[in-house]
């Protein structure tokens, strides 16, 4: 007999010897109950009776365990100050105030979550032209709860589209973070609403200079060394013009 068909009778064996009994395919991996419906020891009935039973109950435990993690998340909650100072014109005159940015307060409050078994995730979509955020709390086992805004694109400061959807996508992922886990920004301790530090560019601007970065396809990091920053977050505010012009200017070249 030549190799070669001892080479084939040997994979004639193999495929032959492979078991393919149904009735122990992942037994280990089936609940006591689903066995015993499968070896004929319990009625289908009752067992789905049974195991309607075991889902409140595991759905109940999960509920109770979620809510537990929040109290605790609560009681080691980080203090957030507010390091964001909007500034701007309108009719009446100055408007001016202070509020925690959407990245330092994520940065400083996933660690914490995730020590107490939590993790908050956002979706967004368009509908009936506006835009709806749902930010959704979710404990390891299973339970999860949800809070959804919905606002028009911001359209001031001349944005274009996008920049006006990921305005009012950030300041909505803000909110509905800070509604469920029941976040507050502390005020500064020099009672002026002032920060020692320089004024900063704001969430929306920030989001607004990614998008223009993306449009005009502009290198983001010769981008942030030119303007001498480590990220657009600390952009001093009085800088935000200048950087649209610049980024316009490559539009244009």
């Amino acid at each position: 007999m030549s190799n070669a068909e001892e080479t084939q009778l040997v994979e004639a064996d193999s495929v032959e010897t492979l078991p393919v009994n149904v009735s122990t395919l992942n037994q280990n991996s089936l609940s006591p109950l689903v066995q015993a419906a499968m070896d004929g020891r319990l009625d289908t009935d009752k067992l789905e009776h049974m195991l309607q039973i075991q889902a409140k109950y595991e759905a109940m435990e999960a509920k109770k365990a979620f809510h537990h993690a929040l109290a605790e998340f609560k009681a080691n909650a980080p203090t957030l100050s507010k390091d964001r100072l909007v500034r701007y014109k309108t009719d009446k005159g100055i408007t001016e105030y202070k509020h925690v940015s959407l990245g330092y307060a994520l940065t400083e409050v996933n660690p914490v979550l995730s020590k107490s078994g939590l993790s908050l995730t956002f979706r967004t979509r368009q509908e009936n032209g506006q835009t709806v955020v749902t930010a959704t709390l979710t404990h390891e086992m299973g339970h999860s709860e949800t809070t959804e805004l919905a606002a028009a694109p911001d359209n001031s400061g001349g944005k274009n589209g996008i920049q006006s959807i990921a305005s009012t996508v950030t300041y909505l992922k803000r909110h509905t973070a800070f509604a469920l886990l029941g976040l507050e920004g502390m005020e500064d301790d020099d009672g002026a609403g002032h920060s020692a530090q320089p004024e900063t560019i704001t969430d929306e601007q920030v989001a607004n200079l990614e998008s223009l970065i993306e449009e005009v396809g502009a290198n983001k990091a010769q981008f942030l060394k030119v303007l001498k920053i480590d990220e657009l977050g600390q952009l001093p505010a009085k800088m935000y013009d200048g950087a649209v012009k610049r980024l316009e200017q490559k539009r244009k070249q």
